[in-house]
């Protein structure tokens, strides 16, 4: 799909998928399209650069794009490549509704919340994820009953997991927002370029499949 590079992504189960490289959903001056047909408004004008084939720059002070709801299952996987251009107090929210969400932290540390059994929980890297360097985020549950397991990917790499009692609840008038959070203001800094949602739990090789596929794109 669109301008992924090397081997394919995985197409199984795909529900989201928007990559900025790919001219056609760039629809109009400030929608954002998916290749599933939703269509996102661009709010406050992000700068859109062909650098690594197409991002956007998301200013850190209201800059977002927003795309109607999005009903997702109990076994989920979240997708982004992402540079974070500058260190801000507080968090920095890139993806998300209310939950889940994913945000950049203070001290260099990216989060993944979700909401299991309408309870806020939360999984976390340590403080050594680079600024102005592109990363590739992937954030997974899985339900196998009783509980549900969160678990954070970076570049491949399983950095952090945790099982809560529950399935994860899905708040299904939010909409799916990307440079900010769709309940707060704690807007992104940097740039943001290829996002896809999954229903389904990935496995590893999965994972890898997915980064290795357009790795290539960001390291040139």
């Amino acid at each position: 799909m669109g301008m992924n590079i090397g081997m394919p992504v995985v197409a199984e189960n795909l529900m989201f998928s928007i990559d900025a490289a790919d001219s056609t959903l760039l629809q109009e001056a400030q929608i954002w399209g998916d290749y599933m047909g939703k269509k996102g408004e661009l709010l406050n004008s992000p700068i859109f650069s062909e650098e690594k084939l197409g991002v956007f720059n998301f200013d850190g002070v209201n800059e977002k794009c927003q795309f109607p709801d999005i009903v997702f299952e109990n076994n989920t996987t979240w997708e982004s490549w992402i540079n974070c251009t500058a260190n801000k107090v507080g968090a920095q929210y890139w993806l998300g509704k209310h939950l889940p969400f994913f945000s950049f932290a203070q001290e260099n540390t990216i989060e993944f919340s979700n909401s299991i059994n309408s309870i806020q929980r939360s999984i976390y890297t340590e403080n050594n994820i680079p600024q102005n360097q592109w990363i590739h985020v992937v954030g997974t549950t899985e339900y196998i009953s009783p509980n549900t397991t969160m678990r954070l990917w970076i570049n491949g790499i399983l950095i952090s997991q945790e099982s809560f009692s529950g399935t994860q609840t899905n708040y299904s008038t939010q909409k799916l927002t990307i440079g900010d959070n769709y309940a707060t203001s704690n807007p992104f800094t940097g740039k943001i370029s290829n996002i896809k949602i999954y229903n389904m739990c990935f496995s590893e090789q999965q994972i890898i499949q997915n980064y290795q596929a357009i790795l290539p794109r960001y390291i040139y």
